[in-house]
């Protein structure tokens, strides 16, 4: 398993322990070794460090160089205009504008295809009905036609592309849809099933061509069964989601990304995903609070860093150094310093227990 990184930094954890003379005994354990004696009826609890296999997958931060790319619908700070935009997901609080819009209406969805086309479908606003194709470079925009031209009331909120099958799919609030990538056209696979009221605003393929979907009335993550629509409940987000958001998948990485718009806290902000339960984690707020959607992700186009397997080192300074009392005993107390590094990907955080992984 991957390394689950965020951002390099060295952990100092001072640890305060008051002592009182019982059995003595040094320790060696995944820190390294202690030289220290603790008269003779006390057990040394052990400093313990987690093991990198056991940290959230969820927070791992890969900046592979490439940017996403997604579509300003509505800025506060006014820095942007609706629009396609880009940024790196290590810093969603620097947005960079492509160019202003050329639909009608915002863009609700998005996917990227794996031969670097960035599909987008408007949100059928004022009858707006139309899938587009975006230059991610210049963000000239190009009509592949309308998702109902019958006029049936669809109005798309999410696609996802599926690379093994090489078929676009889209959905509204209620229900699953082939799209035609030639015409734009959209068929009617199924309804999702949720029960009560409910409004999927996002799906996107992960690396094993599995379709999730995020809803904003049960705030949950879903799966959903290509064959019929069907949802299925995985576990909540953690987060209020409201209107104007989009879901996409890193395959380089292998995470899930959510720009949401949320309440209670009121912000846009960028996230990823844990799609085993749902839940969610915060990276960053975006520029301005700044709404995005139509998210899409590039893939295949260098790759992600290579695997970092090497636990970090930790290291232990104890203030005093060696025991100050006699028979090895300590008579006051004990300061534990903690010094985690990684010289490869960095040093999420460190894991440490005290009292042979009771308690971490």
């Amino acid at each position: 398993m991957r390394k689950k990184i965020i951002v390099s930094f060295t952990c100092m954890l001072l640890i305060i322990l008051a002592f009182v003379p019982i059995a003595s005994t040094t320790y060696t354990d995944k820190i390294g070794q202690s030289p220290i004696g603790l008269g003779p009826n006390i057990p040394y609890s052990e400093i313990k460090e987690a093991s990198c296999d056991n940290l959230n997958n969820n927070i791992q931060m890969m900046n592979r160089g490439i940017p996403f790319y997604a579509y300003c619908t509505a800025d506060p700070s006014s820095q942007l205009v609706p629009g396609p935009v880009k940024f790196y997901p290590t810093n969603p609080a620097n947005i960079t504008q492509i160019a202003p819009t050329q639909s009608n209406s915002f863009l609700s969805g998005a996917t990227w295809k794996a031969n670097n086309t960035w599909y987008a479908c408007e949100s059928g606003s004022g009858g707006n009905t139309n899938v587009w194709i975006i230059d991610n470079e210049t963000g000239n925009m190009f009509i592949v036609g309308d998702y109902d031209p019958n006029n049936n009331g669809i109005q798309l909120t999410g696609l996802a592309y599926d690379s093994t099958t090489d078929i676009l799919y889209g959905c509204d609030y209620t229900n699953l849809y082939f799209i035609n990538m030639t015409n734009g056209s959209s068929t009617l696979i199924g309804p999702f099933g949720i029960s009560g009221t409910h409004y999927m605003m996002g799906i996107a393929f992960d690396h094993n061509e599995i379709l999730y979907g995020e809803e904003m009335q049960t705030d949950s993550l879903y799966k959903i069964n290509l064959l019929n629509g069907t949802a299925t409940l995985i576990g909540p987000l953690g987060i209020d989601i409201q209107y104007a958001q989009d879901m996409a998948y890193d395959n380089d990485t292998q995470i899930m990304y959510l720009s949401a718009y949320t309440i209670n806290p009121t912000e846009s902000a960028l996230f990823t995903c844990n799609t085993s339960t749902g839940a969610t984690t915060r990276i960053d707020a975006f520029q301005g609070g700044a709404r995005l959607t139509a998210l899409a992700i590039p893939y295949g186009d260098g790759g992600p860093p290579p695997p970092d397997t090497t636990p970090p080192i930790t290291n232990h300074q104890f203030t005093p150094d060696l025991p100050n009392g006699l028979n090895g005993w300590y008579v006051s107390a004990v300061t534990i310093t903690l010094t985690a590094a990684d010289p490869q990907s960095g040093v999420a955080w460190t894991n440490y227990s005290l009292n042979n992984g009771v308690t971490w």
